[in-house]
């Protein structure tokens, strides 16, 4: 009888030693299957358990709180003038992303813009009110395919009508900018 016990040991011997070498169950299993593991002292296993926890106390005590991401286009939607070539209503490649920010913004939450055309005093009252619109309706446009409802953007004109620059300066240089949409987000 005693050597049925003694085979049986030979067998499972043999069998672990086929096994692959990574263990397929946790370390603290092994002591329930009956293999001998080191008994670790209640005090110690006491001591690391509050040394592990001191130690990640002291570590978050440390930490700063988390700081947010910049935003990509802060810098786009600071700016809030788009300028346009001579008796042009098409926003310019240098202003794409801008607007296209200001699309973003305002398909994320609920604010308003109105649109504010401007032009040159160049060219009669009507066609200038005109022009002004169709500037303003561009970039309402633009700012829709970019996220904007139309209930968020309103469109105006006001022409010839309040020149960001005139006076002694007026010549290309001031009419360039007074050829403009003024973002004017609204409360």
């Amino acid at each position: 009888m005693k050597k049925l016990p003694l085979f049986v040991l030979a067998g499972v011997t043999l069998l672990l030693a086929g096994c692959p070498k990574t263990p397929t169950t946790p370390p603290d299993a092994g002591a329930s299957s009956g293999a001998a593991v080191p008994a670790q002292p209640a005090a110690e296993a006491n001591t690391a358990a509050t040394d592990s926890a001191a130690t990640t106390a002291q570590d978050t005590s440390t930490m700063t709180p988390a700081q947010p991401l910049p935003d990509p286009d802060a810098a786009l939607v600071a700016r809030t003038v788009i300028y346009f070539a001579l008796d042009s209503e098409a926003v310019a490649e240098e202003f794409a992303a801008m607007v296209t920010a200001h699309g973003k913004r305002l398909g994320a939450g609920s604010a308003r813009v109105r649109l504010e055309g401007h032009t040159d005093e160049r060219g009669s009252d009507s066609y200038n009110n005109a022009l002004g619109l169709r500037r303003a309706d561009a970039v309402k446009k633009a700012l829709k395919l970019a996220g904007a409802q139309d209930a968020q953007v309103e469109a105006v004109s006001f022409g010839e009508q309040k020149p960001a620059v005139g006076g002694e300066g007026e010549g290309e240089e001031a009419w360039a900018k007074n050829r403009r949409v003024e973002m004017v987000y609204l409360p």
